[in-house]
């Protein structure tokens, strides 16, 4: 993500441009801290950290071999939140050239004790 560089009088010039046409100045500050970033790296064998070490709201893509990988062989993207001390991951995986899964889990101790993955179900649609 690229980082965005302004003075502080093109700051008070941008808010008080979003402030004249009625938005919501505050909503918009609160909402940056629950906002989703893109994780640096890629989750493998190499990147020295796996599913059970992600503490905070953010997403990473990983391969078939990242650390705690819950499903043999399949690569994807694994997304996490945080809210104070609860997190829950979701786990989008590519299972094969034809299928993928849907995980989530779940920790309420800031990811020190992670409950099991659950695999969702669901009929496809055409």
């Amino acid at each position: 993500m690229a980082k965005l560089s302004y003075t502080a009088a093109e700051i008070d010039a941008l808010l008080g441009k979003v402030a004249t046409h009625g938005d919501d100045v505050e909503a918009i500050i609160a909402a940056f801290p629950m906002t989703l970033r893109r994780g640096a790296a890629t989750m493998n064998s190499d990147s020295g950290f796996g599913f059970d070490d992600i503490h905070e709201t953010i997403y990473y893509r990983y391969t078939a071999s990242a650390i705690d990988n819950p499903v043999s062989g399949a690569y994807g993207i694994i997304l996490t939140f945080t809210f104070t001390s609860y997190i829950v991951q979701v786990l989008f995986s590519n299972t094969s050239s034809t299928s993928c899964e849907l995980r989530y889990r779940f920790s309420v101790d800031t990811g020190n004790t992670w409950r099991l993955w659950h695999l969702v179900t669901a009929t496809a649609q055409s």
